[in-house]
């Protein structure tokens, strides 16, 4: 299996949607190469389970679906598709069952939401998605093209099975925020976010005890490993909570002269629709990324 994440070109006839659909963009692409189908299907199983477990740490609502392997061709191939409004793509996905495909696939023609799945298990509802990744049973169908063969190991020449898998990083991270907005900004997972954590200060040009906690609560943080941002840019504290939520950091930690009479931080998460005190230490907001 070969693989490399580089940029990529892409003569695209209409780019849109920013980063979304570019004719320049970060792909990881990777090539298997196997002595017989079932090594194939072996390597495109792990792949599938590898990519599973990436959307899943992502932090993202999303889809397996079979999918028209198009220009590339092959056997079979399956999208990992990111839900979201504005997604291009349109799912039809059996609820309580299995079946789940792009409604470009034949298998979908003619079904409405609300019909049972084709296969008989659950019934059906539809989604607009965003393709983040795709992978493909190639087959023979490029190493015929190309007269590849190997030998095996009584010296015969064999034809390879060759797998294809890929996924569009660039093109991840809008997907990502299509999905997860509100009115404010962006709502980053926590595995993706720039930074976990902001620490905002409040008057610390006037409080040297506010910027001082601040500032030790920042380099705590920082060598426990977590990214964490200090805004000592001296702004009002509207200013400084309306700049956190638009670019979706997911914890924020308020420390001001009342909180620390109490020796406490204020703490709130960006999906979180109110504030929380907690004890004035590091241990405190790390156990608040742990929640």
């Amino acid at each position: 299996n070969y693989y490399q994440i580089q940029t990529k070109f892409r003569d695209e006839i209409r780019p849109r949607f920013g980063v979304m659909r570019s004719r320049e963009f970060l792909m990881k692409d990777a090539y298997s190469f196997h002595m017989d189908e079932a090594g194939l299907q072996r390597e495109y199983d792990n792949m599938r389970a590898a990519y599973t477990k990436i959307f899943t740490r992502l932090g993202v609502e999303f889809r397996i679906v079979s999918a028209d392997s198009g220009n590339i061709g092959g056997a079979k191939s399956e999208e990992f598709h990111i839900l979201a409004a504005t997604g291009e793509d349109q799912l039809a996905v059996a609820e309580g069952g299995t079946f789940a495909c792009n409604v470009e696939v034949s298998a979908a023609k003619g079904l409405k939401e609300g019909d049972a799945s084709p296969d008989g298990v659950g019934t059906i509802k539809f989604y607009r998605g965003i393709e983040g990744g795709h992978i493909f049973q190639l087959g023979k169908k490029y190493s015929e093209a190309m007269k590849l063969s190997v030998l095996d190991e009584k010296g015969a020449a064999v034809t390879p099975e060759m797998g294809c898998y890929g996924i569009g990083i660039g093109r991840l991270a809008a997907a990502v925020i299509e999905q997860s907005n509100d009115a404010n900004g962006i709502i980053w997972p926590d595995s993706l976010a720039p930074f976990r954590v902001i620490v905002c200060p409040i008057n610390a040009d006037k409080s040297p005890a506010a910027k001082a906690a601040a500032e030790k609560l920042h380099d705590e943080l920082s060598a426990a490993g977590v990214e964490v941002a200090l805004d000592d840019r001296g702004l009002r504290p509207g200013g400084m909570f309306a700049d956190a939520d638009l670019i979706g950091i997911p914890h924020r930690v308020v420390i001001g002269d009342k909180s620390l009479a109490n020796n406490q931080f204020e703490y709130k998460h960006r999906r979180g629709a109110a504030v929380e005190m907690i004890p004035a230490t590091a241990q405190a907001v790390l156990e608040k990324l742990k929640a």
